[in-house]
């Protein structure tokens, strides 16, 4: 496969698959909100076949036929836990309008692969079935409707990853480890629920090592929808792993434990099913938790 389209590219994920310079080389289509974001994923890793396409005011139909990708990398998506109507518009906007309009103008390619990536928090409590635990959860699995209609009117591969709880790279937005660490200089306790949550917490270098490996394999998969269970296959809970931080800082956190309590539609339980991976891939977490976040507080 030659041609690769990306959405996604300035996530903590999209950006590490471009550091890790395993795609590189191939010629790329890389979907961003504005020219200036692009321009910088080019420059910053050295893109030298990648070609940008904003779609903001209006999504790049032409951009997308024109480009003919064999490959779609969907990383793009909205989180978030509010109901505030701006953010459940930002939620449908972002995980299904975009979505169904990438797949329509793709209509006009010669596509066989795409790769959609979701998360654990579609399975709600460790449901082996989809169970969306949040509207942002929900507004993803409707898009999975969305995504069978087209792949079998448009007879692609589909691949679903379910990437679960990414740590050891900083985002745009803060998660529970972040909130953690800010309890290592934090002069007020930093307020936490009772962190008793049992989460599958997985490092981005085994994240990245997933997607390189299935990039370069996809054409060894004979179905046409094939399934991937992205985490450690462990689970934590949010206090064990606040030891864990402390041990390696030899240093107590600053933290109020119970003082918030759980959201209505906490995730309680989350454990990647690494058994429901298929073996074509051969692709296993290496990386222990003490030691991931031994590499994060190394660049911290």
């Amino acid at each position: 496969m030659d041609k690769i389209l990306i959405t996604g590219a300035t996530s903590v994920i999209g950006r590490s698959i471009l550091q890790a310079n395993v795609i590189n080389q191939k010629k790329l289509l890389l979907l961003v909100s504005s020219e200036r974001k692009g321009l910088e994923l080019i420059k910053t890793y050295g893109l030298a076949d990648a070609e940008i396409a904003v779609i903001l005011p209006d999504f790049p139909i032409q951009e997308v036929i024109d480009f003919n990708p064999e490959v779609a990398l969907h990383l793009a998506g909205y989180t978030s836990n509010s109901l505030l109507p701006q953010e459940v518009i930002k939620l449908v906007d972002a995980n299904i309008n975009f979505g169904s309009l990438l797949l329509t103008s793709l209509k006009g390619t010669n596509l066989k692969y795409f790769i959609n990536v979701g998360s654990g928090m579609e399975f709600g409590d460790n449901s082996t079935e989809l169970a969306p635990s949040n509207f942002y959860a929900a507004t993803k699995l409707a898009f999975r409707t969305i995504l069978d209609y087209f792949s079998k009117t448009m007879n692609f591969q589909l691949f679903q990853v379910n990437v679960y709880f990414v740590y050891g790279e900083k985002g745009a937005r803060k998660k529970v480890i972040d909130y953690l660490l800010d309890g290592k200089e934090a002069e007020v306790p930093i307020k936490m629920s009772p962190g008793e949550q049992c989460l599958d917490f997985i490092h981005i270098n085994d994240v990245v090592a997933f997607f390189s490996k299935l990039l370069l394999n996809l054409e060894k998969s004979e179905d046409n929808y094939t399934q991937f269970f992205v985490g450690s296959g462990k689970s934590h809970t949010i206090k064990e792993v606040a030891k864990v931080i402390e041990k390696i800082i030899h240093q107590k956190l600053n933290l109020e434990w119970g003082g918030i309590p759980y959201r209505k539609e906490e995730i309680m339980l989350s454990t990647a099913p690494q058994k429901n991976n298929p073996k074509f891939l051969n692709w296993k977490p290496v990386i222990e938790l003490e030691e991931g976040l031994q590499l994060y507080l190394n660049n911290y």
